[in-house]
């Protein structure tokens, strides 16, 4: 039997042929959005900043964390002699050798008048680094970690 409304042989079931042989249709819900890994929302983020020409901003806004993480952790405000004292003292000399290494970073894009991104990028992750291992957690005094794991 050939069907009146598609002009194809099939049947409608009754209920079909009841609604006036329309086929039902389900309003469907939009698909979320995709979902950016870690490194991928930096990577999308860092190259909105390059784009916009915003890479000094960038280091501003991550030094700037950077040291509030810092200062929070030791307790004491942003001198670096106490905040070397602290580091020796409290977490060890590997925790000393690592904040120096992320100073230097932050000092070498600094020094440029429009650092890139991905140096910006590599700094922030370095400073990230440091937090992560150094500041997440109370550590004994000379508990610096062995040779190959240093930053």
């Amino acid at each position: 039997m050939r069907c009146r409304t598609h002009g194809r042989a099939h049947t409608h079931s009754r209920e079909a042929r009841r609604l006036g042989a329309r086929e039902a249709t389900a309003a469907r819900p939009p698909l979320p959005p995709p979902v950016l890994g870690g490194a991928e929302h930096i990577r999308a983020l860092a190259g909105l900043y390059e784009r916009a020409e915003l890479g000094r901003h960038a280091l501003d806004v991550t030094s700037r964390q950077f040291r509030r993480a810092v200062e929070e952790r030791a307790g004491i405000p942003w001198e670096l002699d106490r905040l070397d004292h602290w580091l020796r003292t409290e977490l060890g000399e590997g925790a000393a050798i690592d904040f120096a290494r992320v100073r230097s970073g932050f000092g070498r894009l600094f020094a440029v008048a429009e650092p890139s991104t991905d140096a910006v990028l590599a700094v922030a992750r370095l400073a990230a680094r440091f937090e992560r291992r150094w500041l997440s957690e109370r550590r004994s005094p000379g508990m610096a970690t062995s040779p190959d794991k240093v930053l």
